[in-house]
């Protein structure tokens, strides 16, 4: 236990009861998330301090060691970066990786560039944040998936998404733009969904990914069964393979480049047919609830002895990055 830092604890619903009412399924599994991750902390910093509120962090900065924020939603525009920022501003250490970082993940298209420029497989892209930009004819072959830019949990994500020609693409571009998202367009790769979870201990521990499966074409992950509030999605391990090997190495070359990062997640699309693989993206702050693929997937392949076990590594591995007292 880390009995002499004072940490404070921010997410959406970080000092939320179990008992508490919740507006629907998913709301409720979030929140028990970070009940549960709450408890797991509290069992190395017992005076932690948790709060909903950012405006903690502005108010009473002074009073804090660390901080452990699981804010990657925020109602303004590249909020995965905000506390992150506000810490650096503060000069308070911090779990994830540093406002840069967690820009280039957030941001899609950055991410397939670094991705790119690694010589790691992508799919083709573009871009586009306002409907003079869009193309009045095809940049590549489709079939096309549309999807936001900067967004987390597969916000706005369904079949609708993928679009068969260029004409249907313009219609849910336009779409997308009319309630204000910035759009990514890439070729739609019917595939299957590879997960990589890595963090930092001893070392860069880079799991075999898990494979996620889902009732929708292309394995496509909605956002409410990301909250377990529709079903549909099976996880499934993967065994070592040369496949899987490969992506591990991708995985691993990628969180080098990012270091220092305490942990992430990364994410393949596997081509049924051809057995290409292709780069998606990759997340900094992704779930690290007890049942998410990340913790089941690393107790699997015996990365760590239980939850709190990993969750523990992770948090010493960051203090002792950020010369903080571990003892």
């Amino acid at each position: 236990m880390n009995k002499n830092l004072s940490v404070l604890y921010l997410s959406k619903y970080a000092d939320a009861n179990e008992t508490d009412n919740f507006e629907n399924i998913s709301e409720e599994n979030y929140a028990k998330y970070h009940i549960n991750f709450r408890k797991s902390i509290s069992k190395i910093f017992p005076s932690l301090h948790a709060s909903h509120c950012i405006d903690d962090l502005i108010e009473n900065h002074s009073k804090y060691d660390y901080v452990i924020s699981l804010y990657n939603q925020y109602p303004i525009k590249n909020s995965e970066i905000f506390i992150s920022s506000l810490c650096e501003y503060y000069k308070i250490p911090y779990l994830g990786a540093t406002p840069n970082i967690r820009a280039l993940a957030e941001d899609k298209h950055l991410a397939k560039c670094l991705a790119s420029t690694l010589k790691i497989p992508t799919a083709p892209w573009i871009i586009i944040s306002a409907k003079d930009q869009i193309p009045k004819q095809t940049i590549f072959n489709g079939p096309y998936f549309v999807k936001p830019r900067f967004a987390a949990a597969s916000k706005y994500i369904d079949e609708s998404c993928i679009c068969d020609s260029w004409s249907k693409a313009t219609e849910k571009i336009m779409e997308f733009l009319d309630n204000n998202v910035d759009v990514i367009v890439e070729k739609f790769i019917d595939g299957t969904f590879y997960s990589v979870p890595a963090f930092s201990s001893e070392q860069i521990n880079v799991s075999l990914p898990y494979i996620l499966k889902t009732n929708h074409l292309g394995s496509i992950v909605t956002h409410k069964q990301k909250r377990g509030a529709e079903p549909g999605m099976t996880r499934e391990f993967s065994p070592l393979s040369e496949l899987t090997k490969t992506i591990q190495q991708y995985s691993k070359t990628i969180y080098n480049c990012c270091y220092p990062l305490d942990y992430a997640r990364f994410d393949f699309l596997v081509d049924n047919i051809t057995n290409s693989i292709y780069f998606l993206e990759f997340n900094i702050c992704c779930n690290l609830s007890p049942k998410s693929g990340f913790v089941q997937t690393c107790l699997h392949n015996n990365l760590a002895n239980d939850y709190d076990d990993l969750i523990e590594k992770i948090i010493y591995s960051s203090l002792k990055r950020q010369h903080l007292n571990i003892t």
